[in-house]
């Protein structure tokens, strides 16, 4: 989920510029297009006041684009929006490496399983593994701290080797995954 909103923020944060150069363009299946992609990918994330605009927009864009309606509710995305992309922005550390793990303490056993399953794709070179770095952020993240963009990037490359040196690399370094000594 954390790779998709980081997706989301790079991909749509200049939707509504994209928007108001399409429709001045007189581009008007390319905008429409557009609304529709954000439309989507705002109701898959849960971006409720985002996906609720672009379903208003949509409609009003296929009723007459260049209405005074249409610009009101271009400008209510791009605020709606604008806002959001900021919020994304500041939480997820977009512009700066996050090494705090996202994960409480109490969730060692959720990384631990989350490290497993991913190891095991990776060692059989499973696209899949993929998947799990998008569906187990949260936990890997924990694991992985500042080495989470380096395995995310090795397993969009599939390069699943260096991605078990990674993985091994900061599980053995990762305080929260060693056993505790019975001393």
């Amino acid at each position: 989920y954390l790779g998709l909103l980081h997706r989301y923020v790079e991909s749509h944060g200049g939707d509504a510029e994209r928007l108001r150069g399409l429709l001045a363009s007189e581009r008007w299946d390319d905008a429409l297009r557009l609304v529709h992609t954000l439309k989507g990918v705002s109701a898959t994330l849960g971006m409720i006041e985002v996906h609720a605009t672009t379903v208003e927009l949509e409609r009003a864009l296929r009723e007459d684009p260049s209405s005074a309606a249409s610009e009101a509710l271009i400008r209510r995305l791009d605020e709606r929006q604008s806002a959001l992309v900021e919020a994304l922005r500041r939480g997820l550390d977009v512009e700066g490496e996050k090494s705090t793990p996202l994960v409480h303490p109490t969730d060692w056993p959720r990384s631990r399983a989350a490290v497993d399953e991913l190891r095991v794709a990776l060692e059989h070179d499973d696209a899949r593994a993929r998947g799990l770095c998008e569906t187990r952020a949260v936990p890997l993240q924990a694991v992985l701290g500042d080495q989470m963009k380096r395995l995310v990037a090795q397993v969009e490359a599939f390069d699943f080797e260096e991605a078990l040196v990674t993985l091994a690399n900061a599980e053995a370094h990762c305080e929260g995954l060693r056993p505790r000594s019975s001393q």
